[in-house]
Order: structure tokens, then sequence, then C-alpha cells
């Protein structure tokens, strides 16, 4: 392919190649890489044409530029030929997205310091022109480089990986938000009259469906996407206690919404419920049985339509709009119901091991990690007995 490599100039005489290497597979784009050689003359820019063409050739015969952008695209590409998620590959997606800094530089010019200076940048304060990103954000980000520069490294038989020597952002996420007794009882309140609503308008409809899904995590800890997934046939009333078969999780990727046929943790979790909770689940479908009449047991409990699961990041936005109205405060999002409810299992001496599986952690150690600053101090005996102590030891020595 490097017979037919031709050197050109541009306006001010900078010799320059821009080889046609086939398409995108991908994309269907061409793949037409482009390499200047200011302050060279012809017969040296054309020897560094060669030695360059034939670093990007490989990459031409994976059906990608040498671009970091192509090729993190490819490699999330293969990942989905492997059918893995579509959470994961949603995620990966945003990833790649999310390496804007560095996908317009070929692979072979991307130094240890340009990952670190993106890093900063998406760590950085928008105020400070940053993205404003949480370092742990930015960890997820390192970690999908990580593999997808190892798998450039290993497919075209180069031995730096950048990413691999680049440091990683120290600090933590943004922390577990939980409602407070008073912001629970406003909450409480608001969703029982919304889900008493006549609701004849498609808004009213939607927002009481809203409600519905907020009810279910509040009450069992899902997340939205699992609330939206939860189908009549998970609904067993005739057990007990009443339980729900959480078994999927409703899914946005590339402009369509689908039930995935499992949860994030992968694990099918079936979760009691107290039978007023069952009451208002049952409520809720009467009330669209008299709006669409007799369906499938199938059909989603949060839905408006028949069979219509609905987007986890509008009910979302939804949540939020009803919280502005009732004037809950802006750090709670629908995730924070979640949160409610494990928190207060916690403080209500329930045992980690059990909150994890309700939420379908992987292990205790997430769930105390996630919600150890919310609960209260657990060393209170110990401080007491340490007072006791002091206390004893100035009467011995009369400083009392």
């Amino acid at each position: 392919m490097s017979t037919g490599l031709t050197l050109r100039h541009t306006a001010d005489g900078t010799p320059y190649v821009r080889p046609y290497l086939g398409t995108n597979r991908r994309t269907g784009r061409q793949i037409r890489p482009y390499k200047s050689f200011p302050g060279r003359t012809d017969a040296e820019a054309m020897e560094l044409a060669r030695a360059w063409l034939a670093e990007v050739e490989r990459f031409a015969d994976l059906g990608t530029s040498a671009l970091v952008g192509d090729l993190l695209d490819r490699y999330v590409a293969g990942l989905e030929d492997e059918q893995y998620s579509a959470n994961t590959i949603k995620t990966y997606e945003n990833c790649a997205r999310m390496a804007s800094a560095i996908r317009g530089k070929a692979f072979g010019d991307v130094r240890v310091r340009d990952v670190e200076e993106m890093y900063h940048a998406l760590c950085r304060p928008k105020s400070r022109g940053g993205a404003g990103l949480s370092a742990s954000t930015v960890r997820v980000l390192h970690q999908f480089l990580r593999k997808a520069f190892a798998w450039m490294c290993t497919t075209i038989g180069a031995d730096a990986n950048p990413v691999r020597e680049a440091s990683v952002p120290r600090g933590g996420g943004h922390p577990a938000v939980a409602l407070e007794a008073e912001g629970y009882a406003t909450l409480c309140d608001l969703l029982d009259r919304t889900l008493r609503t006549d609701a004849t308008t498609f808004r009213e409809r939607f927002r009481r469906e809203t409600a519905m899904a907020a009810f279910l995590a509040l009450n069992t800890g899902m997340r939205c996407g699992e609330a939206c997934a939860l189908r009549r046939c998970d609904v067993r009333g005739a057990m007990r206690p009443p339980t729900l078969v959480v078994g999927g999780t409703v899914v946005e990727a590339r402009g369509k919404v689908f039930r995935q046929e499992h949860t994030k943790g992968r694990r099918i979790r079936t979760l009691a419920v107290v039978p007023e909770v069952l009451g208002a689940i049952r409520a809720h479908v009467a009330w669209h049985r008299s709006l669409w009449g007799q369906t499938s047991d199938k059909r989603p409990v949060v839905a408006t339509g028949p069979n219509d699961f609905l987007r986890p990041s509008e009910v979302s936005g939804e949540f939020r709009a009803l919280c502005d109205e009732a004037g809950i405060p802006a750090e709670v999002t629908f995730h924070s119901l979640r949160h409610t409810h494990a928190t207060w299992a916690l403080l209500n001496g329930e045992a980690p091991q059990v909150v994890a599986a309700r939420l379908g952690h992987s292990s205790p150690k997430i769930t105390l990690d996630t919600y150890a600053h919310l609960l209260p101090a657990s060393d209170a005996d110990l401080a007491q007995r340490f007072a006791e102590q002091q206390r004893l030891v100035r009467e011995d020595y009369g400083q009392e």
C-alpha cells in the first residue's frame, strides 16, 4: 500500500501525505489519515511518511484509522459483538465520548501527560473551565481506557500503553443522599396525593406513573430502571409475605427503550413487601385496567400505554419536577429513594448482608462503603468508657 504514497504540499510549501486506506467498517467513512512534515525536505518527508504509513496500515487492517476515537469506537463495537449487556455498552460509549481530548490524536502520538491532563481537566470544577466530574467517574473512564489501549497494543503488537502509566485522580464520588424525616414525610404525602389523582391528560398520567415508580423505589430500594421493568407477573401477592421479583431493568440505548432480562448485578432478587405496598400496586394496576381493559400479565406496572416501558431518564426528570414543586431539596434525586431505603434499614439495626441482598449489591462491603457516612457513630460506647476512665483517674489524683 505504501508504494502509492504521494507527497503533496500545503500553500506554504509544507510537505504532507494523505493516503486512502479503505473504509471504516463501523462508520462506512473513508480512512484517509493525514500527516504533515513541517521543516523537512521532500526526501526527508517521504522517508518519514513511509515509516508513519507502516504504522498506520496496521490499523487499516482492522477496518479503522489510527485515530484514538475510531479505535475506541471499534473496541466498543467488538464488545457489542461479544454480547456485553446494553447498559455496559452504553457506559463504554459514554466513556469513549468522554475521552474527547485524545480522540483526535493518533494512537502512537498519545503520551502519559496527555492522558493525565485530560483527567485533570475532567475533574476541574466548571467554574474553572473544567467538566466538573467526580474522581470516581474519571476512574471508571480510566479503567475503560486501560482495557481499550491494552486491546490496541495487543492487536497491533505495540508495547507502550500510556494509560497504564497515567496517575488516576484521587477522591471519592458524590456521597449518597438520603431523605431526613421531614423530607420523607413530605415525599410520602406528595406520592400519596399524586397516586390518587384522576390523571386525565398524558402529563397527569405520566406524573402518576412516576409517583408509582418512586413509591416502589422508596419501599423496596429498587433502581429506577428496575422499577420501570417490574411487570404484573412479578408481583406475587398470594405469597406470605407478598413479594416482588426483580429480574430485569429498562435500558435506553441508541434511541431505543427495552427491557433487559437481567439487573445490573445479574441477580434475580425476591423482595418482601408489606400489605400496604401490595395494596397500592394493586390499586394502580386496577386503574390501568379501567383505562385499557384486561391486558397481559407481562405488561409493566409502570407505563403510559398498554405495553410501553417508560424511559428511566424521563421518570427521573419528572420525579425531580415533583420534588421542586413540593420544596424537597435539589440534591434529592430518584436514586436518593434507594439510598433512603438502605439507610433507614441500617439505622434500624438490619444486618448489612441482608440490606446488601435486598439492594442487589455483590457484597456487604459495598453497602457499608456507600452508606457509612449516613449512619450514626458506632463508637459511642467507646467514648463513654473513655470518659468514665478519665473521671476515675482524675478522682484518684484529686483533680476533680
